[in-house]
């Protein structure tokens, strides 16, 4: 879960898969879904960069 304490390096790094305004943020600027935002965290974990590349590599076109 997401610690609304920290506000750090290391919380920006991650995306926490059960915070709908995370979910839609990340999804609108990369242009996904927050489903398929959720689906890329299970697949590849919680880190940003992993996600968008993740995102980038596998969008339906």
């Amino acid at each position: 879960m997401d610690n609304k304490e920290l506000k750090g390096r290391q919380d920006r790094e991650r995306v926490s898969g059960s915070e709908d305004y995370e979910l839609r943020y990340l999804a609108e600027q990369t242009n996904s879904t927050p489903e398929e935002v959720q689906k890329a965290i299970a697949e590849v974990g919680s880190r940003r960069e992993d996600v968008v590349n993740y995102l980038s590599k596998h969008k339906d076109h």
